[in-house]
Order: structure tokens, then C-alpha cells, then sequence
């Protein structure tokens, strides 16, 4: 092999998915869908790996790591039978993978390019930017196509920004719709530092407490943090009006109840935790507008999140539909 093909960033092909059947997970490309081949599970990690453009080289070292043999053999044989095609965008050798998001990761929505190609267009932009499935960012689209369709006044509001990238994919559908007289904000501490876990917190499923992130799988893996000047500047790549973007750094359950939003049309929660979600649920929920979207990234993964969510909708007179997304987010209109 080369040197120019060893340099030379991979991700996987176009309408490439994951199924499951007979207790076994099978991968294959939609454009031979029968020609399915089960995959071990060192395979389908490998496949995760390269959601997004990964260099072989920090393939083979990660893998390596995580103790996938023939590492090198396995992605020779991946791009052979073109499950892995080269492409020019760049490397994102930091990204995220864990035990838990590995089948979410890979395409098993070949569906949504073909249905909203706008979507496919921006997500390809944003994505370098987002942990977030591309199921979970259509959900975000279909929320803002939502209300700018059907004039729902107010903000669009983020708890746990993160890079940007759903506050990306947020302003780029606005633009692309030509609604550019929204305020959006994003709330963070952009530090990557977080909130004590509770006895409450932890993953969905499991015993363990969550005792931060650091303890999770695939946390070694996870960016040291983005500064809120790196976020403020993707925003800016998205042409939105920056007079309109509103980054407030903090802990939610301070920085929440002393600023004003104003009426919300969206509002997309993700900081993991049961204390945040439920001072974000309890402080904007009541801001959120009638037809509004409600989207719940963490429902179904995170108890802690899932905790607050069902403890808060238990007190209101009137409860939204939670509509699940994915293996783990729901997503409601505030009825």
C-alpha cells in the first residue's frame, strides 16, 4: 500500500447499514441489500470508528487498544469491498466511541438522505461538530422545519452545547428556510466539566452510578473541551446573524433562572445529569410555547435525565406525547 493510501482518510460508504437478525448483527450497503455479512463485534466497532473520517493509521492504533485483533487486516478487507471508500474530508481522530453508542453510529438510516436531502446536505457540514446520531439531529431538523412552517413563535434553546454542532444544524435549516429572526441560545459551561453525580445518575440498565463522564466507556476517547470563542466561531461558519446567537457560560442551575429567553419554539436538553435536566425542565419548559418541540437527548440512556423528565411531566395537569427517537431521546410537541 502506499503512502499517499495510508495517509488517506476513511469513512464509511454511502447507504452502508446495520441489522439485526438471529441473535446477530449483519452489515451490508443498500445498493446489494441481500448480500448482508454478519459481523463480528470487532467489526462493527471498527465500522463506528469510521462514522466519520478517521486516518488507517489511528484506526490501527485505536483498535489496538481496544483490543480488536488483526486490526490492519480487517480494514484492508473493509475497503476492498468498498464498506470503507476514501474521501477528502478531513480526519476527526478525537471522536467519540463507546460501548454503548456503536450500532447508532453507523448508518442504519440510509432512509433520511433520500427522504430530506436539505438535512443530508447540512449534516455532512455539521457533523464534525456533534456526538449526536444522525437520528437525533433529523429529529432537530424536523423541529425547526416544524415551526417555521407553521409560524410557532420563540427562541431556539440548548442546554449542553458542547462544539455547536446541533446549534449548528439548527441556524444552517433556519437559514436554508430563510427565517433568520429567531434568537438562539445556547447554554454551557464550556469547559467540559459537569455537575456532580447524584445517586440518581448513572446509564439506563445498569446499577453503576455515574460518577462523570471520565467513568464512562470510550470516555478517554472524548475531547478535552471546546472553548465557548471555538463554539461562538462555528456558529459563525453557518452565516447565521450573530446579533441573534446568545452562548451563556455556567452551570445551568444558575445561569438559567436570571436569563431571559423570551417564548421558545425549540428546545433541545442535553446535559446528562438529573439536577440540570431538571432545572432546565422546570425553568424553560414553562417558557416553551404551545406547539413548540420539546427534545430529550438523553431520555431512555441516562437515568438521572429520565429520572427528571418523568418526575416533572408526573406534575403537569396536561402531558406530551414523549415519542421515541432512537435507542435513546424522545422527542414531544407541547400540547
Amino acid at each position: 500500500m502506499s503512502a499517499a493510501e495510508q495517509d488517506c482518510a476513511l469513512v464509511v460508504a454511502p447507504g452502508l447499514f446495520c441489522a439485526w437478525h438471529d441473535g446477530r448483527v449483519r452489515v451490508g450497503s443498500i445498493d446489494d441489500p441481500f448480500a448482508e455479512f454478519v459481523a463480528t463485534p470487532g467489526v462493527v466497532l471498527l465500522l463506528s470508528l469510521f462514522s466519520t473520517p478517521r486516518l488507517r493509521t489511528d484506526a490501527y492504533q485505536r483498535l489496538s487498544e481496544m483490543g480488536v485483533p488483526a486490526a490492519r487486516e480487517a480494514v484492508d478487507r473493509l475497503v476492498a469491498m468498498k464498506l470503507l471508500i476514501p474521501t477528502e474530508r478531513a480526519a476527526k481522530p478525537d471522536a467519540a466511541v463507546s460501548a454503548y453508542d456503536v450500532v447508532r453510529q453507523l448508518g442504519t438510516t440510509h432512509d433520511i438522505d433520500a427522504a430530506a436531502p436539505e438535512f443530508a446536505t447540512i449534516f455532512v457540514d455539521v457533523q464534525p461538530f456533534t456526538l449526536t446520531s444522525k437520528p437525533m439531529a433529523f429529529a432537530l431538523y424536523q423541529a425547526v422545519v416544524y415551526v417555521v412552517a407553521n409560524h410557532i413563535r420563540g427562541a431556539i434553546v440548548e442546554c449542553g452545547v458542547a462544539s455547536g454542532g446541533s446549534m449548528m444544524l439548527a441556524a444552517a435549516t433556519l437559514r436554508a428556510r430563510g427565517d433568520c429572526d429567531r434568537d438562539i441560545f445556547g447554554f454551557d459551561t464550556f469547559d467540559w466539566s459537569w455537575e456532580s453525580a447524584s445517586e440518581r445518575d448513572g446509564f439506563v440498565g445498569t446499577p453503576d452510578r455515574l460518577d462523570g463522564l471520565a467513568d464512562t466507556p470510550g470516555a478517554e476517547q472524548r475531547p478535552s473541551g471546546v472553548g465557548i470563542e471555538r463554539v461562538a466561531a462555528n456558529l459563525a461558519g453557518t452565516g447565521y446573524p450573530a446579533e441573534r446567537i446568545r452562548l451563556v457560560r455556567g452551570m445551568v442551575q444558575d445561569t438559567l433562572p436570571v436569563t431571559p429567553t423570551g417564548d421558545i419554539a425549540v428546545l433541545r436538553l442535553d446535559t446528562d445529569f438529573y439536577e440540570s435536566t431538571r432545572c432546565e425542565l422546570e425553568t424553560l419548559y414553562p417558557r416553551l410555547v404551545r406547539g413548540g418541540v420539546l427534545i430529550l437527548d438523553d431520555y431512555g440512556k441516562f437515568k438521572g435525565a429520565t429520572q427528571a423528565a418523568d418526575e416533572y411531566f408526573a406534575r403537569c395537569q396536561t402531558r406530551p406525547l414523549l415519542h421515541r427517537v432512537e435507542t435513546q431521546g424522545r422527542i414531544a410537541t407541547k400540547p
